[in-house]
Parts: structure tokens; C-alpha cells; sequence
């Protein structure tokens, strides 16, 4: 099987890809700048320079050397930006630019390669979802994942033609990076509860929710 992983080259993402690697899948490892940990782990290929901002520039490295499918593409891309009076709106935009528009444009730039049973996994967050939302605050990360629910809603319906499913995934409050280490589970409990969910789902629940403990999630 071949998977991609879009965000792989830190955090959940390596593991991500350790964890498949294991399982003896193709990893196409797609990231902005590789890392040490990324090449130790040595996935099938290790793609650079891939931003999923530039939109113009990602089927650019989709044009060889790519399998003729991907059965599982998964974007652990993302930013938090914590809430600042000074760069409020700068911010904002810059969350929604990644968090919201670059699942787009992942999922287009590798629609070629998604055939009937292909599965596209995107990390959101719980913190996007308005039901789940008692607490306030981080008004351009809740705002930003709210929208990529939204985004991932239509792209499940623009994927039913093709029979490729859809789902959003919440990976849990994680040790790594954006949590500064300070969380409930590690990159190795969320990724593997990620994996088994994106494994088990099945075309009907395309368009849906979902926490890495197997819970669906509200909107």
C-alpha cells in the first residue's frame, strides 16, 4: 500500500510515518525540510520543499515519481498561534491560509492519484468543533479548524464521484511541539489511534469527525 504524509517530519507526522514503515507500507514522506529523525526512519521517499500553501506549486512534486495510487494520504500540517493584540489579524490569516486552505489544495494536486478506495485523513482539532466549545479563546486556530471541517465536509462530497473517502481527525492533546511538551498522550499513542481509525473507516462515513479514541466527534 501506498501512503502519503503531508507535515512528516516532526511530531505526530515522523511518527506517523514510523509507525507505517514499520508495517512495511510505501511512506511517501512529503515535508518542507527533512530531518535527521525523518531520514534515520528511511521511508520509502522523502519529499522537500513541499508547502501546502503554494498551491501552484504541489503538482510540481506530484509529477514523478509517484505511484499510480495513494490509498492513504494523510496532512498533519498545521499552526497555532496563540491570541496577540499586536498581530491579531496577521495571525488569523496565517492559520487559515495553512490550517483551512492547504487541505484544499493538497487534496486537489493529488487528485490524480485518488481512485476508488483511496482514504484522505486531515489532522483538525476538537478546538475547531462549536459544539465541543465551552472555554473561548484561540479565535484564529477554533476559527481556522472549524473552517477545515468545513473544507473536508466538501471535499468529501467532491470525493464521492471517485469513491475516495473523507474524514477528519482530532490526534488528542499530544506531547510535541505545539503543546510544548506538556499533554495528555504521546506522538506514539495519538498515531497509532489515528492509524487504526483511518484503517477501520469505511466509505459511508466519509464527511465525518473524529477523536483519536475512537469517539465521533460533534460540529
Amino acid at each position: 500500500m501506498n501512503i502519503a504524509i503531508i507535515g512528516s517530519n516532526r511530531g505526530i507526522g515522523l511518527e506517523l510515518v514510523k509507525q507505517f514503515c514499520d508495517e512495511d507500507f510505501n511512506v511517501y514522506a512529503f515535508c518542507r525540510k527533512k530531518t535527521k529523525q525523518l531520514e534515520e526512519i528511511s521511508p520509502y521517499r522523502i519529499i522537500e520543499e513541499f508547502d501546502v500553501t503554494e498551491k501552484d506549486r504541489l503538482s510540481d512534486k506530484l509529477s514523478h515519481g509517484m505511484p499510480e495510487k495513494f490509498d492513504f494520504i494523510i496532512n498533519v500540517s498545521g499552526i497555532l498561534k496563540e491570541d496577540n493584540e499586536q498581530s491579531f489579524e496577521k495571525d488569523l490569516i496565517n492559520q487559515f491560509v495553512v490550517n483551512a486552505i492547504g487541505p484544499i489544495n493538497i487534496f486537489r494536486a493529488f487528485s490524480p492519484l485518488l481512485t476508488q478506495g483511496s482514504k484522505f485523513a486531515v489532522l483538525t482539532s476538537q478546538l475547531g468543533s462549536l459544539a465541543n466549545n465551552e472555554s473561548g479563546g484561540r479565535f484564529g486556530y477554533r476559527m481556522s479548524k472549524a473552517a477545515a471541517n468545513m473544507a473536508c465536509k466538501n471535499l468529501a462530497i467532491e470525493g464521492l464521484k471517485d469513491k475516495v473517502t473523507v474524514i477528519m481527525l482530532h490526534p488528542g492533546y499530544v506531547e510535541a511541539d505545539m503543546t510544548d511538551h506538556n499533554a495528555d498522550i504521546t506522538t506514539t499513542q495519538s498515531a497509532k489511534g489515528l492509524i487504526k481509525i483511518i484503517k477501520e473507516i469505511t466509505s459511508d462515513q466519509s464527511g465525518t469527525f473524529w477523536h483519536v479514541n475512537g469517539q465521533e466527534l460533534p460540529w
